[in-house]
């Protein structure tokens, strides 16, 4: 007996089983093809093309790096067995125009931004990124597109590398034109970006790199530049801002008349008037047979050896002009610039009715000023007429020679010289007194320092003719003394031996008022106690006797009175008036 009912509800799971099997041989073979898809696509050279499967009908996605590698694409997959038919559902990379790469470098970050034309293209971009700055945050900004040139990777990976010697910057790549500006890291790396860029890859062009300001040169400081002048050449060494200046200081150094060694860098830091201070510098090395200029900053050294005594001369007088905001470090010091020796080496002094003349050398500017000063002290009243260059070559004790020769030389009358040749040395003339002779005489002989040979000449002149009016005893007593003042040690009665010239003066003037009796008076200022300047005062003027005494003026001649404070000559509210009224007078009674 058939029961249809039941035969039906039986073939419900036969159904299932079945549709169960087909689904799963489906989902195999969809599975199958998706792996044999997604294999020819990668060995086609189409990795960026995708896969999927309905039944046997490939869906093909993805972004096509050209348009026709698009039907490329499709053409490969249609190549897999199984596969029926090929849906393309891809797209197209967009295209970049101009196609641009753009690198900058701010501290620690790089940042990435422009196109670039695949992933793989991309990792090898960030590869020589990190390379060129294995220190820094890439912040990749890169975007896919289409367009880029065949020398794009080439152009990228160089920029990048010349990109990294600079502390900060920006590297565009524009199609196949390259551009790199920013400051250098040092100046090695400076120097070496500029010849790298005037050596690009194959098929890319310069826009920007070698033009003036396109990559700046390093900050340097101090900021040095420095030029050593030898009998053979001049060697520039040191920094210029630019080209333009480096050629501008070559010309000045060029005209020291040697041959220039050029190894100046370019650099930044300069102070505004470089060339201006470097220019002053070279001229004063100019001046010099050999030496070294150098500016730091706006410090200016100059040293060496100048060609003359005129140009020793010279070069120390230029120096107080200098350029403005520029200071002197070397230049004016002991030793800072030195003449060449000279032969013979001499010095002469000789004494006129109211000068002193100096000629020939002193070894340097301290001693010249030096030996000037000691004839001011010793010829009180005469003008000292300096003719003295400074000049190496000085025999050893030349400046005791001369000093003691110029107190010797205070003794004798006008015509009296002092000479010195070399270790050789000279006294002559005339002195006004028999004891003012030998005691000059004795003194220089005693002076001469060891190894010098000597020669002295001294006599004594004969007595002017005997006054007869006293008036005029008075005017030549206040001749002498208003251009002179004898001189005592301070707070005492001693006379200074810077005096003795004046007093044998003196002492001839009382010599020819033979007849006459001179009043020997002691004057003070009023600082101090009425008492105590009244006693140094007469006692003083007691003193003055005694030399006189001893120079023959006989003692019933000659009254010593003193007066201290209470015959001022001028006010002793001041220091100069204070002066004037601290002397000695002589008056025919």
């Amino acid at each position: 007996m058939s029961q249809p009912k039941k035969w039906f509800l039986g073939l419900v799971p036969v159904a299932g089983l079945l549709l169960a099997a087909g689904l799963m041989r489906q989902g195999g073979v969809e599975t199958d093809l998706t792996a044999k898809g997604a294999a020819q696509l990668a060995a086609s050279g189409f990795p960026w093309a995708k896969v999927s499967m309905a039944g046997r009908d490939a869906i093909l996605t993805g972004e096509a790096p050209e348009p026709e590698l698009r039907g490329m694409a499709v053409a490969a997959a249609d190549r897999v067995l199984g596969i029926r038919i090929v849906n393309d559902k891809m797209t197209v990379l967009p295209e970049a125009k101009p196609y641009a790469l753009n690198a900058t470098i701010e501290g620690t970050k790089l940042t990435l931004a422009g196109s670039v034309p695949s992933a793989a293209v991309r990792a090898q971009v960030l590869d020589a990124a990190k390379k060129a700055f294995p220190s820094a945050q890439v912040d990749d900004q890169l975007k896919l597109a289409r367009g880029a040139p065949t020398s794009y990777l080439a152009g990228a990976g160089f920029g990048l590398g010349e990109l990294g010697k600079l502390s900060s910057g920006q590297m565009t790549l524009t199609d196949q034109s390259l551009s790199i500006t920013g400051r250098a890291a040092d100046i090695a790396k400076f120097v070496d970006v500029r010849a790298k860029l005037a050596n690009l890859p194959q098929g890319i062009t310069l826009g920007k790199g070698l033009g003036e300001g396109d990559i700046l040169a390093p900050i340097v400081k101090p900021y040095t530049i420095a030029a050593e002048k030898t009998d053979a050449a001049t060697v520039l060494t040191g920094h210029v801002p630019n080209e333009a200046t480096r050629r501008i200081i070559l010309a000045a150094a060029t005209a020291l008349g040697k041959p220039v060694t050029d190894r100046l860098q370019i650099a930044d830091g300069a102070a505004p008037a470089f060339s201006a201070s470097v220019d002053y510098g070279l001229g004063q090395l100019g001046r010099l047979q050999t030496g070294q200029m150098s500016l730091s900053d706006q410090t200016l050294s100059v040293t060496g050896r100048a060609a003359s005594g005129e140009a020793y001369d010279d070069v120390r007088r230029r120096f107080a002009s200098l350029p403005a905001g520029v200071t002197l470090a070397k230049g004016l010091g002991q030793g800072d610039i030195t003449s060449p020796a000279i032969r013979p080496y001499l010095f002469n002094a000789v004494r006129g009715e109211r000068d002193v003349t100096l000629t020939g050398f002193a070894p340097d500017a301290r001693t010249k000023a030096e030996i000037v000063d000691h004839a001011k002290r010793f010829f009180e009243g005469d003008r000292i007429v300096d003719q003295l260059q400074v000049g190496q070559g000085a025999p050893a004790g030349f400046v005791n020679a001369v000093r003691g020769g110029l107190q010797d030389l205070s003794r004798l009358l006008p015509g009296g010289t002092l000479s010195l040749s070399d270790a050789s040395i000279a006294l002559r003339g005339l002195a006004p007194l028999d004891t003012a002779r030998d005691q000059a005489v004795a003194a220089f002989r005693a002076r001469v320092p060891q190894g010098y040979g000597s020669a002295v000449e001294v006599n004594t002149a004969p007595p002017p003719p005997v006054i007869t009016v006293f008036s005029e005893c008075n005017i030549l007593f206040q001749d002498l003394l208003s251009r002179a003042q004898i001189n005592f040690d301070t707070g005492s009665s001693t006379i200074v031996q810077e005096s003795y010239g004046l007093l044998d003066r003196l002492v001839v003037v009382v010599r020819r008022c033979a007849d006459a009796k001179v009043e020997i008076s002691g004057h003070t200022d009023s600082v101090g106690s009425l008492e105590s300047n009244m006693t140094l005062s007469e006692a003083r003027a007691k003193s003055v006797v005694e030399y006189l005494a001893r120079s023959g003026i006989a003692g019933d001649r000659v009254e010593a009175r003193g007066f201290g404070p209470t015959q001022p000559r001028a006010s002793n509210d001041t220091a100069e008036g204070r002066a004037q009224n601290r002397r000695i007078e002589f008056k025919v009674q």
